[in-house]
């Protein structure tokens, strides 16, 4: 998102990273080691605690490829909350995760509120090239230099029909 639509919005960006990962890492995590827990304790009658030593093992003979302290600090975390989902009840694991997806929610409700009049813009440029007889219409980053468009981003070939339409 900061990347291609402007430096302005690198916070946002970043807070919603921020949001996916706890929701996503964690949430979801303890979630998915839940409902194994419960799976195998219902079948097998395998105990939670068990499952749960067993799913946090697994997740860190999978996760552990790096020794970075931050990141081996977040997969530690992560192991961690796998092993909580599994040898709690379902309802704690559902009450954790319920609240980090409705975070990310307001998150993207919050991206979309501020984004949505950047949005019109840009629809209705490729409208406007549509209706200008363009057959392929591609984004100008230089019509839009009050969004900071990182040209890289978008490094298509904008052909002179596509000008002279957004212009017009």
């Amino acid at each position: 998102m900061a990347s291609s639509l402007g430096s302005s919005l690198k916070g946002l960006a970043r807070i919603c990273a921020i949001c996916l990962i706890a929701a996503f890492a964690f949430g979801f995590n303890a979630l998915q080691g839940n409902t194994v827990a419960g799976a195998m304790q219902q079948l097998f009658g395998v105990e939670r605690l068990y499952t749960g030593l067993g799913l946090a093992a697994v997740t860190a003979l999978t996760v552990f490829s790096s020794s970075f302290i931050a990141t081996s600090l977040l997969r530690v975390a992560v192991i961690g909350l796998v092993f909580l989902g599994a040898s709690a009840e379902g309802a704690t694991s559902v009450f954790f995760s319920d609240p980090m997806m409705g975070i990310v929610a307001l998150v993207n409700l919050m991206a979309i509120l501020m984004l949505f009049p950047v949005g019109l813009r840009l629809v209705g440029d490729y409208t406007t090239q549509l209706g200008g007889g363009v057959a392929d219409p591609v984004l100008d980053p230089a019509a839009y230099a009050d969004l900071d468009i990182d040209p890289k981003s978008w490094p298509a070939e904008v052909p002179a029909d596509a000008s002279a339409a957004a212009k017009g």
